[in-house]
C-alpha cells in the first residue's frame, strides 16, 4: 500500500486507525488474508462519511450542492481514488481528471457527461452554468446580440440541445437528425429531418398568400423535373440567427455565386426581394397580387 508515488497521508503517518478499527473475526471482510486482523471503517458503513471525518470542506459541498455525481452517491469517493495511494495525483484510480477516468465507468458511445465539476453541482447533470452560457463560451456568435434580428426559439431559449447531441452524434455538427447543408436535395422531408420534427411548412404555414402554401411553391423547384431537385430550408433560413426577421437569410449561394435576399416581415404577412425574383408581397388575410415573372 505504500508504493504508489502519492500516498494517503494516513498511509504515510502508518495512521491506520485513522480510517479503520478493529472488529471481531465474524466481520471479516473476504477481501482480506487469513491472516489479516479484521477491521471495519471508523464512521461506520458507510465509505464516504469516513472520508469526511477529515475532508470536511466536501461534506460542506455536497450538502450544499444539490446534484451529486452518482458514483459517489452510491459508491462512496473510492469509485474514483484509491484510499492508500495511487501512481496519479489526488490519488485517482485512472490517471489524472481526464476522459480516461470518465471513460473507466463511461463508456465510449455512452451519453456520458464530463466536466471539472466531478462531485457535484448546482445545476442538474453537474453542469457548470446553463446550457446557453456553456454554448456560448465557444459559440459566442450565434448568441451575441441576441436583441438584433431574429434567432431560432430553440437558440433563443438555449435549448441547443434540441438540435444537437452534446457529447456525440450519429450526424455532423452532433445533430440528433438529418439536416444536409446542400441547398439543392431530392427530397426535403428526408434531407432536413431535423427541421420537420418540429415545423410543417407544408401542412400549416403562416407563409402563404391567402390560402397558397408558399412553402411548398418555393420548395417545388421548378426544375424539379429536369434536374430532379427541391430546393431545401436553408436556402432562405440560417438555422441559428439571422439580421432580418424569420431567420431568413442576406444571401444564398447558386452555383458558387452568392445572391441576395431582402425580407420585410408586415403583420399579415410581408415581402421578399431576390435575385429569383423582384419584390413579392404576400398577406394572409387579403391575398396580395403580384406581377407575374421576375
Amino acid at each position: 500500500m505504500s508504493k504508489g508515488e502519492f500516498l494517503h497521508s494516513p498511509i504515510k503517518a502508518k495512521g491506520c486507525v485513522v480510517c479503520h478499527q478493529l472488529v471481531n473475526d465474524s466481520q471479516k471482510s473476504p477481501k482480506l488474508s487469513a491472516a489479516h486482523p479484521s477491521i471495519a471503517l471508523n464512521m461506520g458503513a458507510e465509505q464516504s462519511s469516513t472520508c469526511f471525518k477529515c475532508h470536511v470542506e466536501w461534506e460542506k459541498k455536497f450538502k450544499k450542492l444539490p446534484h451529486a455525481h452518482s458514483a459517489i452517491k452510491e459508491n462512496g469517493c473510492t469509485s474514483c481514488h484509491n484510499p492508500h495511494g495511487a501512481d496519479n495525483a489526488k490519488l485517482l484510480k485512472v490517471t489524472e481528471f481526464t476522459q480516461e477516468l470518465c471513460l473507466s465507468c463511461h463508456k465510449k458511445n455512452e451519453n456520458w457527461e464530463k466536466g471539472d465539476e466531478v462531485h457535484g453541482a448546482a445545476k442538474a447533470k453537474l453542469l457548470k452554468a446553463d446550457s446557453a452560457a456553456l454554448c456560448s463560451k465557444c459559440h459566442e456568435e450565434i448568441f451575441e446580440n441576441k436583441d438584433k434580428g431574429s434567432m431560432h426559439t430553440p437558440a433563443r431559449n438555449g435549448e441547443c440541445l434540441k438540435c444537437h447531441g452534446q457529447h456525440y452524434g450519429e450526424k455532423e455538427f452532433l445533430l440528433n437528425k438529418t439536416y444536409e447543408m446542400e441547398s439543392y436535395v431530392v427530397n426535403t422531408e428526408k434531407s432536413f429531418q431535423l427541421c420537420f420534427s418540429c415545423h410543417s411548412p407544408f401542412r400549416s404555414t403562416k407563409f402563404r398568400n391567402g390560402e397558397n402554401n408558399l412553402h411548398s411553391l418555393h420548395v417545388l423547384n421548378k426544375d424539379k423535373e429536369k434536374d430532379g431537385k427541391e430546393r431545401g430550408c436553408t436556402v432562405c433560413h440560417d438555422p441559428h440567427r439571422s439580421s432580418q426577421e424569420m431567420q431568413i437569410r442576406t444571401s444564398f449561394t447558386y452555383k458558387k455565386v452568392k445572391l441576395p435576399i431582402l425580407f420585410q416581415k408586415l403583420p399579415n404577412g410581408g415581402n421578399c426581394t431576390t435575385a429569383c425574383h423582384g419584390k413579392k408581397d404576400y398577406d394572409r388575410m387579403s391575398p396580395a397580387i403580384n406581377k407575374e415573372g421576375r
